[in-house]
């Protein structure tokens, strides 16, 4: 079976409510609709031994599941999120340095949306 286009299937998931811990989370993700990722492929594997056919169960074991990069899975966004669809573009350790934006070796990534500016970072070490 394909893939199944981006953001479009959320079968047998719910959207998630707002996080507490994040106030600036203010705004459903204009991607993903609150669901914090979507089904990239239904029915990809078997529900282990003696786990009930429910939607919770196919959601956390049956269905191939991608992340939303825009809300970083929490289905939630700040303001400034929910007003650009972003578009990222790593930048190197050189790109850096001359930008005066702190990089921290090779497991560190910088990205930058190259709609509207915004400066991303992730380690990838862990």
């Amino acid at each position: 079976m394909p893939f199944l286009p981006a953001a479009t299937d959320f079968t047998d998931m719910e959207i998630l409510s707002k996080p507490k811990e994040y106030p600036d989370l203010k705004t459903i993700c204009p991607i993903c609709k609150g669901y914090g990722g979507w089904n990239s492929e239904l029915n990809c594997y078997r529900l282990p031994p003696g786990v009930e056919d429910t939607a919770e169960n196919r959601c956390k074991y049956v269905h191939f599941q991608a992340g939303c990069s825009q809300c970083n899975g929490w289905g939630w966004v700040s303001d400034e999120d929910a007003n650009c669809i972003h578009e990222m573009k790593e930048l190197s350790q050189k790109e850096c340095r001359k930008r005066g934006i702190q990089h921290f070796g090779n497991c560190y990534h910088v990205y930058e949306c190259i709609k509207c500016s915004k400066v991303e970072h992730v380690d990838s070490s862990d």
